[in-house]
């Protein structure tokens, strides 16, 4: 008695996941390049992976600077949900964002 209502339960849960996998909107990576236009004062993506560029950020600037110690992916937003750095970047790789003014 108690079985077929666990396998009953088990089958609609399974149904469940299966519906939601289905209809879940998926977002498809995009490259930087292809997904926004640089945006002043960010470090231009670079080739290979290097050392971190010594930048000294100007009076009233904020600076994000970023190392990856494994393969990563990452997504940076401004306040307003403009996208300032997408990608998949490879252990060892740096990146550095700055911005004038306020960060909100």
């Amino acid at each position: 008695m108690v079985l077929p209502a666990l396998l009953g339960l088990l089958g609609f849960a399974l149904l469940v996941l299966l519906w939601w996998v289905l209809t879940t909107p998926g977002e498809k990576p995009q490259p930087l390049a292809a997904a926004s236009p640089p945006v002043a004062g960010a470090s231009a993506p670079q080739a290979t992976a290097g050392a971190a560029d010594e930048v000294a950020p100007a009076a009233g600037a904020t600076q994000l600077a970023l190392q990856f110690s494994a393969l990563s992916w990452v997504e940076v937003s401004d306040a307003s949900g403009r996208r300032l750095l997408q990608g998949l970047y490879p252990a060892g790789t740096t990146r550095t964002l700055s911005r004038r003014g306020a960060c909100a």
